[in-house]
């Protein structure tokens, strides 16, 4: 019994643990989500100058496909 009891408590002390690391996860993730945001808001300010609004240069409609993505099993290669 004493063993079943301990036992149950290792798995709950995981469980947070894995939390814990999620929830980092989740906070790294959503910083680089940000971060990417401002690059990306930075660079068309960079392109289309300031006060633009968003309206495009030219006469060409305005592209209504959003660029691929890489599919789930991609892997990206890391910086050493």
């Amino acid at each position: 019994m004493e063993a079943a009891a301990a036992g149950m408590g290792m798995v709950d002390e995981a469980r947070r643990l894995i939390a814990e690391q999620v929830e980092t996860l989740e906070d790294i993730a959503a910083e680089a989500r940000a971060r990417r945001e401002a690059i990306q808001a930075s660079a068309f300010v960079e392109l289309h100058g300031p006060g633009n609004g968003g309206a495009p240069d030219s006469d060409e409609p305005a592209a209504t496909t959003r660029p691929r993505r890489r599919g789930e099993g991609a892997v990206r290669p890391r910086a050493s």
